[in-house]
């Protein structure tokens, strides 16, 4: 599988390829060329499309899964990839005090704004996970651990699958 990905102001353009190595073919290729509010349903129809190319048979319950959205809010989602991206988790900067207080606004944002954000609720465990190892406070109020775990334990219900919140 291979392809590319162009995002433009308010569109995105996807290309996609499935290639048979042992044939040296192309076995199936797609683009689209959408608004970037319609990312999850291209992620669907991608994926749908990579599995009936592959010949491959989906239980319901699987089918579930590869069509489930990771977020409600493609703001949101977009915001959540951008602090992911950003975050400089091995740098001291990230413990100074100001970082703290934006990386607990920003994250906080994202969850307020979209509470079934499962992979959010994830970063945000993991950041008090690191925060309160390290010593510092996250001042979300309360012990650390339990936030923490309330936050994971969130996440699979959402998605029982988040790898991050196992």
């Amino acid at each position: 599988l291979t392809g590319s990905i162009i995002k433009i102001n308010d569109r995105v353009k996807i290309s996609v390829e499935l290639i048979d190595l042992s044939k040296r073919n192309v076995k199936w290729s797609e683009s689209f060329d959408r608004k970037m509010s319609d990312i999850f349903i291209i992620q669907d129809e991608l994926a749908l499309n990579i599995v009936q190319n592959l010949d491959i048979s989906l239980k319901s319950n699987d089918r579930e899964m590869v069509l489930r959205d990771p977020a409600t809010n493609i703001e949101g989602y977009d915001r959540l990839l951008e602090f992911q991206r950003n975050m400089p988790y091995s740098n001291v900067i990230f413990f100074d005090s100001s970082i703290i207080q934006s990386n607990r606004n920003i994250i906080n944002k994202i969850i307020e704004d979209d509470p079934l954000n499962a992979e959010a609720l994830t970063t945000r465990a993991m950041l008090n996970f690191i925060y309160s190892n390290a010593g510092v406070s996250w001042e979300f109020g309360g012990d650390a651990n339990t936030k923490l775990g309330e936050d994971s334990e969130r996440a699979l219900v959402i998605d029982p699958n988040n790898a991050l919140a196992l």
